[in-house]
């Protein structure tokens, strides 16, 4: 793992890795490998990972069969101010008026996107204020030397963009929000939000990742859920 050997926790000696799969099919500390015609009878297989509607608050476990492959998701991993092209005499700008917007100021941000089944990234939309409005961000050929038609790898991206106009708050700050979604090859799009795909166990919540942004410091504060 990371080219070091596989620790205890991550399944040493022996780990199934099932590409497209949940984890939760790539099994740890294999010591036996049996055929079968039907999935096994373990609890892990079949009375944990299920996803049961919105209103079933009382667990069928034969009813559904269990989570196999991914569904799309992406998320924001790193954000940044670019650093503002130094200034001369002759180029100095005026000095901004007191509780001036911080707009204007270009921004960079990266991300992986995912699909399972081995569906391909097809775009990633980026949003900087909280949805309203879009653009695509650029992805990252990793694995030039991949073959075959299918993908089993994540795809990174990043994305370079002007702030938009965004006003001092009461306290002197310009906040917005950072909004990524991505799409895969057979045009599967991640949920809005995680209300929308509501669950008693909570798997598979994929829905649109958001970070608060502050425009003038460059703080952002982990997810904003939804």
């Amino acid at each position: 793992m990371n080219d070091k050997p596989l620790p205890r926790d991550h399944g040493f000696p022996v780990r199934v890795i099932v590409p497209g799969h949940v984890a939760a099919r790539a099994v740890k500390w294999v010591n036996k490998i049996v055929v079968s015609d039907e999935e096994s009878s373990t609890t892990w297989q079949r009375r944990d990972y299920k996803c049961f509607g919105p209103n079933e608050t009382k667990q069928d476990w034969d009813k559904y069969k269990s989570i196999q492959v991914m569904p799309i998701t992406s998320a924001i991993t790193r954000t940044r101010l670019k650093p503002q092209e130094p200034t001369t005499p002759d180029t100095q700008a005026p000095k901004p008026a007191p509780r001036a917007t911080a707009s204007g100021r270009v921004v960079q941000i990266e991300g992986y996107a995912y699909s399972g089944g081995g569906r391909e990234i097809q775009r990633v939309d980026v949003s900087l204020d909280g949805g309203t409005n879009w653009d695509q961000a650029t992805l990252i050929n990793d694995t030039p030397q991949e073959q075959g038609s299918q993908s089993w790898c994540w795809k990174r991206w990043k994305y370079e963009g002007v702030l938009p106009d965004v006003k001092d708050d009461a306290n002197g700050e310009a906040k917005t929000t950072f909004v990524v979604k991505a799409t895969d090859d057979a045009y599967n799009t991640q949920p809005e939000t995680h209300k929308s795909i509501y669950n008693l166990r909570g798997n598979l919540a994929t829905a649109w990742h958001r970070v608060d942004f502050d425009c003038k410091t460059g703080d952002c504060w982990g997810e904003k859920t939804k």
